[in-house]
């Protein structure tokens, strides 16, 4: 009879309740396995089968065969009571494994198994009601699914599940700065009604400190009370101007046009042009020495006087940079080149920069290669613009020229390196739990199976530090006279503190020494150690809002000792509290 009813538009062939019944219930089974459910259910089980190993789930058997047992052989083979009895013990039995089943293999596993059991049970005892899991929406079974695995969690590790990334993508990649100084990328926008004017400099940061003022802000609540407020104080010995060059528009941006360079070039900025500058020197001393004693010991001394005769610097290091563009100041058809080139940038550049080099020598620093930079002019004609930078070449510019009192400019530069570091410093990851396999200072999970490859994202090992970094709105506290002028002697004295003292600390500025030339004092912190060159840029942006126009008035600058803990603020302050010293008394009898 079933073979002439297979479809499920026939369920008229089975007149009886039961056959009917199991007729629905073979359609569907039919419709299930036709839909693929079956791979969904060969899931189920086979994860329903290892669940079966568990201890909990052998209790459940071991209950239900006890509960088996105990209906064989006490209650009637037959009647109401054995239907009730079995029903008690499938329910006692659904309900063990419920848990340990949605905990091992998921809710959905849960459900095929639950059918797989509750069905043919129902089919058997109709009035057995086994529909012990309802049907609920899928936000609450979610709910309670969280509540469950919520509570088992709790008495499991520390470790979060979730948590916002860690670092930001913004900067990426992070590695090491191509260049020790720090590059304008971008000019301000040229505004031809002011006067010609430079719009960048160069300055070396030294060290911090921290001054007291007081707030002229409006409305705020520390308006008109003093302030602590830390300070950085970067040295910006003058700029010398060597050369000027012009750009033009392109579809693929400004390129440069014409390039003049001025007469003399310091050393000091030829030597960047040079890895070695004694290469050539050093080099041929050492091979002829090595040959003379390995073939005749005898010639030895000889050998090695001729060659200190020979290798003097103007006949083995020829240092010939610039050599063709000065030549060209020397002869007429030479200048009249140069001329020409700065006749064909004011005629066809629309921007001119200049290029210009600190000042190596006056510093004091070990380094002895100048930093060189190209500085955008703004303001004025392209015309002015040249003539400016001629009259210029090979003069100093001080930081006066280019920023001013109270002005907001921005930082560029190089920041402190830190080496090769693992996740934990570098993107500030959370350490896994204490005993954890192989480390804890790790990523735990560093991507699915597929795609097959690490995405970028992912926080990994690498470089920490040296990067190249931009910090905008930097408000300038002071601009410093040289101590070494008369008018610099008191560049840290104001009106509530006329004590006559330097920018300098009591023993200098830690791993960097003492301030001797101007120097910019900004708000808060810089990037870069001491020592590192710092790009100062005028801002980039039009500021509208009262910050920008503050007037900021100092009324005293910390000058104690930045080594320890500083109790005085000039060397006379400390001779007239602690007395002569050892070496005064010496001086004195001496």
């Amino acid at each position: 009879m079933f073979d002439l009813c297979v479809e499920p538009f026939k369920p008229t062939c089975f007149n009886e309740e039961p056959a009917r019944g199991r007729y629905e219930t073979a359609v569907s089974l039919m419709e299930f396995i036709c839909r693929g459910g079956y791979q969904e259910m060969s899931k189920s089980f086979e994860c329903f089968s290892r669940t079966l190993t568990r201890a909990e789930m052998m209790q459940c058997q071991a209950e239900m065969l006890s509960d088996t047992n105990k209906i064989s052989n006490k209650i009637p083979t037959s009647g109401l009571a054995q239907n009730e009895a079995v029903c008690g013990a499938m329910k006692n039995y659904v309900e063990c494994i419920k848990y340990p089943v949605r905990y091992e293999c998921g809710y959905r596993a849960w459900q095929d198994v639950r059918e797989v059991i509750v069905g043919p049970a129902q089919l058997i005892m109709p009035d057995c009601e086994l529909n012990i899991a309802p049907k609920h929406s899928i936000g609450t079974i979610g709910a309670a699914l969280s509540a469950i695995f919520a509570k088992l969690w709790v008495t499991m590790s520390h470790r979060k599940f979730s948590a916002p990334r860690h670092g930001h993508m913004g900067f990426t990649p992070k590695k090491r700065s191509k260049r020790h100084l720090g590059k304008c990328k971008a000019f301000p926008k040229d505004d031809a009604s002011k006067p010609v004017h430079l719009t960048a400099f160069i300055g070396f940061k030294a060290g911090m400190t921290h001054i007291v003022r007081d707030v002229d802000k409006p409305g705020s609540k520390v308006n008109k009370k003093e302030v602590v407020e830390a300070v950085t104080v970067i040295e910006t010995p003058p700029l010398v101007i060597i050369g000027v060059t012009g750009l033009i528009e392109t579809p693929r941006g400004p390129r440069a046009f014409k390039t003049v360079w001025a007469e003399h070039i310091a050393e000091d900025a030829r030597r960047r042009y040079y890895k070695n500058w004694f290469v050539f020197l050093y080099t041929c001393h050492y091979r002829i020495v090595v040959s003379c004693f390995v073939f005749q010991l005898s010639l030895l001394c000889t050998i090695c006087m001729s060659v200190e005769k020979i290798n003097t610097p103007s006949a083995i290091s020829p240092k010939k940079a610039f050599s063709k563009s000065s030549k060209k100041w020397q002869d007429e058809d030479g200048k009249k080149s140069i001329e020409s080139d700065l006749n064909k940038i004011k005629k066809y550049c629309s921007t001119v920069r200049v290029i210009a080099h600190t000042q190596q020598k006056i510093l004091r620093r070990r380094d002895k290669k100048a930093h060189i930079i190209e500085i955008q002019l703004n303001g004025g004609s392209v015309s002015d613009k040249v003539d400016w930078a001629r009259e210029h070449f090979e003069k100093q510019i001080p930081v006066e020229q280019v920023f001013s009192q109270d002005e907001l400019i921005d930082c560029i530069g190089v920041t402190k390196g830190h080496g090769y570091k693992g996740v934990t410093s570098r993107w500030h990851t959370k350490k896994l739990p204490r005993k954890t396999h192989k480390g804890l200072r790790k990523v735990a999970c560093i991507g699915a199976w597929h795609p097959s490859r690490v995405q970028f994202t992912v926080a990994r090992a690498g470089q920490k530090g040296y990067h190249h970094r931009t910090e905008i709105n930097k408000k300038i506290y002071r601009l410093g006279k040289s101590c070494l002028t008369p008018e610099g002697k008191k560049n840290a004295t104001t009106e509530s503190d006329v004590t006559e003292k330097n920018i300098n600390p009591l023993g200098g500025f830690p791993h960097y020494g003492l301030v001797n030339q101007d120097y910019v004092m900004i708000r808060g912190c810089c990037i870069g150690p001491k020592k590192r060159p710092i790009t100062l840029r005028k801002s980039l942006i039009d500021h509208k809002k009262r910050f920008a126009f503050e007037k900021i008035n100092l009324k005293w600058i910390d000058t104690a000792s930045k080594f320890g803990h500083g109790r005085f603020q000039t060397k006379a302050e400390k001779k007239a509290f602690m007395g002569k010293l050892k070496k005064d008394l010496v001086a004195e009898s001496a």
